[in-house]
């Protein structure tokens, strides 16, 4: 799902990015928390969407270009509260087939941290 209800995510953060650089804002949240080995916290819950990231500003036509994340790094500030992940994210692709991630993560108070991803750019054929 995205988008909550009230709109509680504030305006993007990023008024610096580049020209070439895509942003974007999305606030997500999984209906479940159940997996076989029991049911998921709720911090582990808010953090399994910001791998999400990368696909949230997408750059390039995703059917002719990938674009993969090989790392994650998440730094939080405070406690995510709420079924919400806000990612206010923008993504920037070098001239020599790397990129970045970079995100300020929300929850409905607010940011509660950072997140940033290595990605590889490659043509798919």
């Amino acid at each position: 799902m995205r988008n909550p209800p009230d709109g509680g995510l504030p305006p993007p953060s990023h008024p610096s990015a580049a020209e070439d650089d895509r942003a974007e804002r999305q606030a997500l949240r999984t209906p479940a928390r159940e997996r076989p080995q029991g049911e998921s916290s709720a911090l582990a819950s808010y953090l399994a969407l910001v791998d999400t990231a990368n696909g949230v500003a997408v750059q390039q036509d995703p059917t002719a270009w990938m674009f993969p994340n090989l790392d994650l790094t998440i730094h939080l500030h405070r406690q995510p509260r709420g079924p919400w992940t806000g990612l206010d994210t923008t993504v920037t692709f070098g001239p020599s087939g790397q990129g970045l991630t970079s995100s300020v993560l929300h929850d409905l108070d607010g940011p509660v941290g950072h997140a940033e991803q290595i990605l590889t750019v490659r043509p798919l054929s």
